[in-house]
């Protein structure tokens, strides 16, 4: 519709031009609201352009930050269910460890079954420490999940106002 009123606008300007050989006076109030509605009219138009630019890159960068949303929640969820399984793997080690240090206090023990108990004894605890050094990473690497997940959802919610506010500009 604008455009159709811009080309009609300046066919007439055109004409207008074309029928006097020369450039219209300037004090024509008909020319000069013509002028001015033309002039308008380009505004307009490229007011549009630059809001539609602005839209069509900020939607990129919305879908954009989804998949960074989705990544890293996939991300912690993983982390969680590995943080969640790990300490019902740590219990079991940690009875027979204790089951195998009641064993290694037996005054009867042959020398060859107390080595063969001291070895067991530090194989246990070597693997211990080795799950709690892996659940002390998961839950390392789950607050930094979290705050990353936290830091993209705010990126998002800042895109998504944006879109918004352009929206709003667009009613008026």
């Amino acid at each position: 519709m604008k455009a159709k009123l811009i080309a009609a606008g300046l066919a007439l300007v055109a004409l207008t031009a074309g029928a006097s050989g020369q450039a219209p006076a300037s004090g024509n109030p008909s020319y000069d609201a013509l002028l001015a509605e033309v002039r308008g009219l380009r505004a307009q138009l490229n007011q549009l352009a630059g809001t539609s630019i602005r839209t069509q890159l900020l939607v990129g960068r919305l879908q954009l930050q989804e998949q960074r949303i989705t990544m890293v929640s996939k991300q912690l969820d993983e982390a969680r269910t590995m943080l969640t399984n790990m300490p019902s793997g740590l219990l079991p080690m940690q009875a027979q460890l204790k089951q195998l240090e009641g064993e290694a206090r037996d005054p009867m023990m042959t020398p060859d079954r107390r080595q063969a108990m001291d070895y067991s004894i530090t194989q246990s605890k070597a693997r211990i420490e080795q799950m709690q050094k892996q659940i002390a990473a998961l839950t390392e690497k789950e607050a930094t999940l979290s705050a990353t997940l936290a830091s993209e959802q705010s990126r998002w919610y800042d895109f998504n106002t944006r879109l918004d506010e352009i929206e709003r500009e667009l009613k008026r």
